[in-house]
């Protein structure tokens, strides 16, 4: 029995080793392709260097900062729609990222459609300013720390004999739920745009948008690649789309990428 254990202890040893070992060595095979990429893009190879980041991407790897480069490689190739989808997979991880979103609306000028959103409130401008502040993550570890603060000040507020700390305990803990509420907000708001609306760019050099999901419905209108689209629906092989003006049309799923 005591030798039955002691191989059983040598084998997972053994095969938890082999698992780090091509842990290990994967992760430095696609630093090394990386790097190679890297020195194709500063030689001019923007499309040799654009594949390279693809192969990364493909086994799995995914990173702003790579995302990042795979989209400098395309626009620096001449690839405009590619890069902005790129750059608004890499937008996903790092909102804040200040080249990242200058990159982004200079790509962004280079497209035929000038879309018009529709104008937010005053008070959905200054909230989405603040959502794109953190990640995700971070919002929710913000909820989460401002729940505990707010109970750990409620029982305070509780356990209190001092009338003025009382006032000021059950204050401070209002103001940690609000936040903690605030942060939950701005975590689902997250969630909703990361995982549940799906948004696309557009990849056909020009292409009619259409009433409905055939290719004889009435032709609404025309949009031109590089431009961003939320999907709202998939029927057979067309997208409902919407536009940030509003508009809405169908859209073969051939001439669109989702981001």
């Amino acid at each position: 029995m005591y030798f039955m254990v002691k191989r059983l202890e040598y084998f997972m040893l053994t095969a938890l080793l082999s698992i780090l070992s091509v842990g290990i060595t994967f992760a430095l095979d696609h630093e090394a392709v990386i790097e190679k990429a890297n020195g194709l893009y500063s030689e001019g190879e923007f499309t040799a260097a654009a594949e390279l980041y693809e192969q990364v991407i493909s086994d799995g790897k995914e990173a702003s900062e790579l995302y990042y480069n795979l989209g400098n490689a395309y626009y620096k190739a001449g690839n405009i729609p590619a890069g902005i989808l790129n750059y608004e997979r890499a937008k996903k991880l790092s909102p804040n990222d200040e080249d990242l979103v200058f990159n982004l609306k200079l790509a962004n000028l280079k497209t035929v459609d000038k879309i018009e959103a529709i104008p937010n409130f005053i008070i959905g401008d200054i909230g989405n300013e603040l959502k794109d502040l953190y990640s995700q993550d971070a919002w929710a570890w913000i909820s989460v720390i401002g729940i505990w603060l707010a109970s750990l000040l409620f029982f305070a507020f509780v356990g209190s004999a001092i009338r003025g700390l009382k006032k000021l305990f059950f204050v401070l803990s209002m103001i940690a739920l609000l936040l903690s509420l605030i942060a939950f907000t701005f975590t689902y708001n997250k969630y909703l745009e990361t995982y549940k609306e799906i948004e696309a760019i557009v990849f056909s050099p020009t292409i009619t948008i259409k009433s409905s999901p055939d290719e004889k419905g009435i032709a609404l209108f025309v949009l031109h690649e590089g431009t961003k689209v939320l999907v709202l629906d998939k029927l057979g092989g067309w997208y409902k789309i919407k536009l940030a003006s509003g508009s809405i049309g169908w859209i073969p799923l051939s001439s669109i990428e989702q981001i």
